[in-house]
């Protein structure tokens, strides 16, 4: 019963890593393509 209960809690871990993974690859992004706008700029 208690294993059970960690393995769901280990899937719910990994899940918001995967939602902090996406935010971070979208923020980088971001960033990436302002900063190539910028070079483009110049």
């Amino acid at each position: 019963m208690h294993h059970q209960k960690t393995e769901h809690t280990k899937q719910g871990e990994q899940r918001d890593d995967q939602e902090e993974i996406m935010k971070v690859l979208q923020k980088s992004t971001r960033v990436f393509i302002e900063e190539k706008r910028m070079c483009c700029c110049r």
